[in-house]
């Protein structure tokens, strides 16, 4: 599928166990296995985080659009990457990442299949994003030590449960870097809006900036909505937001 965007479009395949999408960003195929739609949560054969969410797309795409502040940060972070489609879009922009972007979950069988998606884009242990295991709130300083701080943190339809919330932004804040071009990109499904004054408070309590970037200003964004199929209309339903550092007074 050939969107206005050249560097970013997709098609998808089956098979009897996982589903693959295919992206093209900057040249080239980014190959992601995930969990079939239907077929994840706790009915499902696949844990939730298995699945490739609307929003991982919109970030992947918007990613595309800001290519130069991808390539000049010195770090990158994609938190709860489920299948990693924007921890590797980010690495795709990056094109020499000498592993400066880092792939993390919390669920082991998760991290499973980001492992194998890194495998199947980055052969070469060379220029291979990293993948590891973050728990928000937990270790944090520990991971900080072992991986440093993050000029750019994403996240992606990682704030469905409430009370992940305050650890998620907790550990941004922890793990964003102090430079004035930091940035954490979070989008999400607003599920009818009961999520976003948390989002809000839980940011603002830990001195972070929003900025909210309106998705149907982004180029692509309402034919790649329109092309996935999707149990409501998606255009009004996700939110993505900016997040950097309020200056100290």
């Amino acid at each position: 599928m050939n969107l206005a965007v050249p560097c970013f479009c997709f098609y998808s395949t089956s098979s009897p166990e996982l589903t693959k999408e295919t992206f093209h960003v900057a040249g080239k195929d980014l190959h992601i296995y995930k969990a079939p739609k239907f077929d994840s949560g706790f009915s499902g054969t696949f844990l939730t985080g298995q699945s490739l969410w609307p929003s991982a797309k919109v970030l992947a795409l918007y990613l595309t659009l800001i290519a130069k502040t991808v390539k000049s940060a010195s770090g990158v972070l994609e938190l709860g990457s489920g299948p990693g489609l924007v921890g590797l879009t980010a690495a795709q922009l990056a094109a020499d990442t000498r592993g400066k972007v880092i792939l993390t979950d919390h669920e082991e069988r998760v991290l499973q299949i980001t492992r194998m998606n890194i495998a199947a884009n980055f052969p070469s242990q060379s220029d291979s994003p990293r993948c590891a295991h973050l728990t928000w709130g937990e270790n944090v300083e520990e991971f900080r030590k072992q991986h440093g701080q993050f000029d750019l943190i994403l996240g992606s339809d990682i704030v469905y449960n409430e009370d992940a919330i305050p650890r998620l932004f907790r550990t941004v804040q922890a793990l964003l870097a102090l430079n004035d071009c930091s940035t954490f990109l979070l989008a999400y499904d607003t599920r009818g809006g009961w999520l976003d004054g948390q989002v809000d408070r839980h940011s603002e309590q830990v001195g972070l900036e929003r900025e909210d970037i309106v998705i149907a200003e982004i180029p692509a964004c309402k034919q790649l909505l329109a092309s996935i199929e999707w149990d409501y209309p998606l255009e009004d339903k996700l939110r993505l937001l900016k997040f950097t550092k309020k200056a100290e007074r």
